[in-house]
This record gives structure tokens, C-alpha cells and sequence, in this order.
């Protein structure tokens, strides 16, 4: 489940078993149209609350877009928001660009929920949003990219804006 807030959480701490600071804030409480608005210092602050809040869930926080989508800047950001929100781990969205970054992520014990399908810091507008998995090439690629990401050491994958019949394809071929 996704939270923001520090009262929130609270609420749901003892429904679920991982909450979800998403850049989906932007949208939900900041009434804009794309997720790209969240920076990492908003991030810090909601994960932050988010995080004090929950005394029985594991808290992720999403990583907010960032032009500089480079390994090295990922990695170095990643680092630096769990050192300030002290969250158990971090979503982001991406295919197999991502294996060397999970990997690496892995190796330092930050715990890595990937992201497949609708990932909607790829997107300018929510206008733009589409449903993945309506081809067959959809699904090899998504059963493809899953599969890369659990081998590099994602310990989850959030399934976004499929088809219910791929995702659930996808979910029989993971272990995670």
C-alpha cells in the first residue's frame, strides 16, 4: 500500500507488511499532472515521516525521477536517501538498464523492488499512459525483464498497468 504521511501510516502499519512512499504524491497530493515534480529532498521529507510512523511494516520509498539516469548517480542518490529516511529499501522504475544497479545495490544490502510495465516517470503526462502486455511481444519482454531483474537481486517487482492475465503470467515465472 502507498502512504505519504506519517498519520497514514499509522493507520495502516498493522494491515501491511510494506509500505510504499511513491512518487504518486505528486498526483495525489500535490495535484499535479506527472510524477517527474518529486524531487529527492520531498522524497527525504514524506519517507522520513513515513518511516517514523511505521513500527511493524517495511518502509521503500520511491526513487524520483532524475534526468541524470546514469549507474553512478543512481547509486550515489539511492545511498543518500536511505542514510537521511533510514527506509528499508527503494522501488525503481526501469527494465534491464537496471541489472548492474541492483546488482551493485545488492552488494551494499539495499534492498531493490523493481518496477515493470506502466512506469510513469517515463512519461510527461499522465495523458500519455498506456496498458502493457496487449501484444505477445509485450509479454516475452516483460517475462524477459522480471527474470533479469530477480537474477541481479531484486527482492520484488511492482506490476503496473497490465493486463491481469500478464501479470499473473509473470508472477508464475518469479520465485520472488
Amino acid at each position: 500500500l502507498t502512504s505519504y504521511s506519517y498519520n497514514y501510516t499509522k493507520i495502516i502499519d498493522d494491515l501491511v507488511d510494506v509500505v510504499l512512499v511513491g512518487d504518486s504524491m505528486s498526483n495525489v497530493l500535490y495535484g499535479m499532472d506527472s510524477t517527474r515534480t518529486i524531487d529527492d529532498q520531498i522524497m527525504i521529507n514524506h519517507a522520513t515521516a513515513v518511516k517514523k510512523a511505521a513500527e511493524k511494516s517495511l518502509v521503500f520509498f520511491d526513487l524520483p525521477y532524475n534526468r541524470d539516469f546514469s549507474e553512478a548517480n543512481t547509486v550515489k542518490r539511492v545511498l543518500s536517501i536511505m542514510k537521511k529516511t533510514s527506509c528499508d529499501g527503494v522501488k525503481i522504475e526501469g527494465n534491464t538498464e537496471l541489472e548492474d544497479v541492483i546488482k551493485y545495490l545488492k552488494k551494499k544490502k539495499v534492498p531493490v523492488m523493481a518496477h515493470l510495465g506502466l512506469q510513469p516517470q517515463k512519461f510527461s503526462s499522465t495523458k500519455k499512459f498506456k496498458i502493457y502486455g496487449k501484444k505477445k511481444e509485450d509479454l516475452n519482454k516483460i517475462i524477459s525483464d522480471s527474470l533479469c531483474l530477480e537474477k541481479a537481486g531484486a527482492v520484488s517487482i511492482l506490476l503496473e498497468g497490465m493486463l491481469t492475465k500478464i501479470a499473473k503470467q509473470v508472477t508464475t515465472v518469479l520465485s520472488i
